[in-house]
């Protein structure tokens, strides 16, 4: 593994930079002639390398000559290509955290695992490579939090009763909210209900001239006597059940007869 990570500035990488119009920098090596119509570039990603091509109006200013940051990266790379497969834990533990100053992260976890190859308890190397701490061994995340007890809840690990609060509080959130939907429901007929009895309450109605009149009323006051609205004339005394009445509303007027 660790002979492709050799100096790659021994190959002509990292020794040109270009910046582009909209704004970007790219560090790498240039492979075309200054003023060509395309300008290609040989970079390095983490411990790949790749070529890219950009038309010559894409480019602003080009550079060639080592940064300061490519020739810091040029010396790390010299001192990876000494150690070789030698070296000391401490040795590429330094080298490790001066790839991580410069923002080479691949470059830094490949150098901690030749920390841990040395050096199982290194504790900064095993951390930089996500490795956790649990009880006496050294665990990946998940290992250790399967080891623990948690449980995958939501996009990570949690304690179990970190869980089973969380959905605690939601089944009672969705009680509370059925409780308030149900009486919501119960006023919402109590109220229908209500609207029911004022309409059978309220007196009949009857189309006069196309506007709704109340329909007349007879009401019984005693056996004797007969009231109504408008007046009712009591029929004379006779068998049965006799009403004879008559009213009028603006221009419309009406009468009763009924005998039984």
């Amino acid at each position: 593994m660790l002979r492709a990570l050799l100096p790659l500035v021994a190959a002509g990488l990292l020794a040109d930079e270009i910046t582009l119009r909209d704004g970007r920098v790219l560090e790498g090596d240039l492979l075309s002639e200054p003023g060509a119509t395309e300008v290609v570039l040989r970079f390095r990603s983490g411990t790949m390398v790749a070529v890219q091509r950009f038309q010559a109006d894409q480019v602003q200013s080009e550079r060639r000559g080592l940064t300061p940051r490519q020739a810091a990266l040029a010396a790390l790379d010299a001192r990876q290509a000494a150690l070789g497969e030698a070296g000391e834990a401490t040795a590429w533990w330094d080298l490790a955290t001066a790839y991580r100053a410069q923002g080479e992260g691949a470059q830094a976890k490949a150098c901690a695992q030749a920390v841990v190859a040395r050096d199982p308890d290194h504790a900064e190397a095993r951390a930089l490579l996500g490795w956790v701490r649990h009880e006496d061994r050294w665990l990946r995340p998940a290992e250790a939090a399967l080891a623990r007890g948690d449980v995958w809840f939501r996009g990570r690990w949690t304690p179990v009763a970190e869980r089973d609060a969380v959905l605690a509080e939601e089944a009672r959130a969705a009680t509370e909210a059925e409780a308030r939907a149900e009486r919501r429901r119960a006023e919402d007929q109590a109220a229908e209900a209500r609207r029911q009895a004022r309409r059978l309450e309220e007196p009949p109605a009857w189309v006069a001239f196309g506007q709704v009149r109340p329909v007349p009323s007879i009401l019984l006051r005693d056996p004797h006597r007969w009231a109504c609205t408008p007046a009712v004339a009591p029929a004379p005394s006779a068998p049965g059940l006799q009403v004879q009445a008559a009213g009028q509303h603006g221009n419309t007027r009406w009468s009763l007869d009924l005998n039984r």
